[in-house]
């Protein structure tokens, strides 16, 4: 894990964390929407 984000380049690593990000949004308006 630690070897593959070593090799990632900064724009790799900047769209893992924009998909993250897009996921947790994803989340919280499901749990919103459910409350």
């Amino acid at each position: 894990m630690t070897r593959m984000i070593n090799n990632n380049t900064p724009v790799q690593w900047f769209a893992s964390v924009f998909a993250i990000n897009a996921c947790l949004c994803v989340l919280l308006q499901a749990c919103n929407e459910s409350l």
